[in-house]
């Protein structure tokens, strides 16, 4: 079951990827991927909120070194 979970989370991983390119037309094959399972749509959801949660962080200045 851990290598469904990896390979489910690899996949909802590259949609996030593929889904920020501005030339991105494959709504069909999302969709399509997305109501396959629901595990597919609680992964991509799971890892989208994440996504956007650290892309809402402030970027951290570099520590100075000692």
């Amino acid at each position: 079951m851990q290598q469904d979970d990896a390979m489910i989370e690899e996949a909802a991983l590259g949609w996030i990827v593929r889904l920020q390119d501005p030339d991105f037309d494959d709504w069909d094959g999302f969709e399509a991927w997305l109501s396959a399972s629901p595990l597919h749509a609680g992964t991509y959801h799971a890892m989208a909120t994440a996504e956007a949660d650290v892309a809402a962080c402030p970027a951290s200045a570099p520590m100075a070194q000692i």
